[in-house]
């Protein structure tokens, strides 16, 4: 039996999902609308990439997904900037 420290075989349900979220990405398409081509729940999809990352059988999403935006008080000065 091999350590506890290997990955698993995915599972059928695993599989499934990684066949559709591969694809999916493949597509070039966003994830609503894969799944509505393919009669999927988006929001199971969505549930699925998160917990395969979390098992590392795919990348995790970058968590720092906003921008930095500047806060300016004046609108004179922006107007100055330009």
């Amino acid at each position: 039996m091999p350590p506890a420290s290997y990955p698993k075989a995915p599972s059928e349900r695993q599989q499934f999902w990684l066949k559709h979220l591969r694809a999916c990405e493949a597509s070039g398409q966003t994830t609503i609308d894969y799944a509505r081509q393919h009669g999927i729940n988006a929001k199971s999809m969505y549930s699925a990439r998160k917990g395969l990352a979390e098992k590392g059988a795919l990348p995790r999403l970058p968590q720092d997904r906003f921008q930095k935006a500047q806060v300016v008080d004046d609108l004179g000065a922006l107007e100055n900037q330009w």
